[in-house]
C-alpha cells in the first residue's frame, strides 16, 4: 500500500475518534460547545465598553451552586473579587466551574430553537489570575433570556477542568468573556474569584 494512503487513512480515523465526545445525551455539557484544547496565548484582558459580566451560576432560590441536573433553573449572580467559585463533578466525574454571562442590547437568540445558529456566540476562557493566559476554555452557543431590567442572562456554562483540576483550589482565578451576537455587535469582561473544591 502507498505509504501516504496509509497515513490519509490513519489521519481520517484520529479525527474521527477525536470528534468523538460530548452529545446530546449528555445531561451536564451542552453538545454545542466547541471542545477544541485550551493553550491560547493571548493575555484574558477586556476593554470593558461596551461591557458583558460574568457571573456564576445559581439554582433559582436556593442560593446553591449550579450542578448540572436536567431542570435546574438557572439563574445570573454577580462574582465579586474574594468570591469563592466552588468546582462541580459531572457525571463523568470531570470537575467544572459553572459560568454565566450576562449583557445587553444584544440579539438574544431564538427562543423556540435553543440550538439556532442565531444564539450569540460565547467564548469564555478562565486562567490564573498572576499569570492570564488560559488553562480552560467554554466555546458555545447559549440563548440568553431577560434577567434583571433591560439585562440578558445566559446561566450554566460549563468550564471544564483538565485532569482532576485539584491543583486549582485556593488560587485566584481569572475568567474573560467574549459575546457576539448575529449582528456582530461585541461584548466582553473579566471577573476573578478563588477556585474552591467540590
Amino acid at each position: 500500500m502507498d505509504p501516504r494512503r496509509r497515513t490519509l487513512g490513519a489521519l481520517a480515523v484520529a479525527l474521527s475518534v477525536a470528534g468523538c465526545g460530548a452529545t446530546a445525551d449528555d445531561d451536564d455539557v451542552d453538545p454545542r460547545v466547541d471542545a477544541a484544547p485550551p493553550g491560547d496565548a493571548r493575555p484574558i484582558t477586556c476593554d470593558n465598553s461596551p461591557p458583558a459580566w460574568v457571573g456564576r451560576c445559581e439554582i433559582a432560590g436556593t442560593g446553591e451552586h449550579c450542578t448540572g441536573v436536567p431542570g435546574e433553573e438557572r439563574v445570573f449572580v454577580e462574582l465579586g473579587t474574594s468570591d469563592d467559585m466552588y468546582m462541580v463533578l459531572g457525571p463523568q466525574g470531570a470537575r467544572m466551574f459553572v459560568l454565566a454571562v450576562r449583557t445587553q442590547d444584544i440579539y438574544p437568540g431564538d427562543p423556540d430553537e435553543p440550538a439556532s445558529p442565531d444564539n450569540p456566540e460565547v467564548d469564555l476562557r478562565l486562567g490564573r489570575a498572576d499569570v492570564g493566559t488560559e488553562i480552560a476554555r467554554y466555546r458555545g452557543r447559549p440563548l440568553f433570556s431577560p434577567g434583571d431590567p433591560g439585562m440578558l442572562d445566559a446561566a450554566g456554562l460549563f468550564v471544564i477542568i483538565d485532569g482532576t483540576g485539584g491543583t486549582l483550589v485556593g488560587e485566584q482565578l481569572l475568567v474573560g468573556a467574549e459575546v457576539v451576537d448575529r449582528d456582530g455587535e461585541f461584548r466582553c469582561g473579566t471577573a476573578t474569584f478563588r477556585a474552591m473544591g467540590p
